[in-house]
């Protein structure tokens, strides 16, 4: 008889729950504040999807050109999704923004027929954005902006 791996079970529990509803943070949680390292969980009472588009460190999150992580958090209709806040970081905020996402158009991976498209868009605005492959780097879109908010860490 062999042994068991043992496991710790631990209960995770978010120490800030932030909901979107209607497309939009409700207003009580757009601005929280949480503890260093805490775990924040973002609940969507909509039957919607959603992508949560975390802005680089001091982006203004009305500018439509504010930078962000190349990763994404999705949030499918109704659904959760789990985040911490960095392990590093004792005092700090991160802005986000709430972008409708129709479920079809995530999880298929970037594909021929999107590199000659974003090829021919990019021909239309930029000279220097002109490509027949693959663009190197992918030109955020100025329809990025929408609602969102603001988690404060520590401090």
């Amino acid at each position: 008889m062999g042994s068991q791996p043992v496991v710790a079970k631990t209960d995770y529990k978010p120490e800030r729950t932030i909901k979107i509803n209607h497309g939009d943070v409700v207003p009580g949680d757009k601005d929280i504040y949480v503890r260093p390292q805490a775990i924040v969980q973002f609940l969507n009472l909509d039957p919607e999807s959603y992508t949560i588009v975390f802005l680089l460190f001091g982006e203004d999150p009305d500018d439509p050109y504010a930078k962000h992580a190349d990763v994404d958090l999705f949030l499918t209709g109704y659904g959760t999704a789990t985040m911490v806040a960095d392990l590093g970081v004792f005092i700090g905020e991160c802005n986000y923004r709430v972008i409708a996402t129709p479920l079809g158009s995530v999880g298929r991976g970037f594909t021929e027929e999107m590199a000659v498209k974003m090829s021919v868009d990019c021909e239309k605005t930029s000279e220097e954005h002109r490509s027949t492959t693959m663009p190197r780097q992918v030109m955020r879109s100025t329809s990025r902006g929408g609602p969102g908010g603001t988690i404060h860490i520590g401090g």
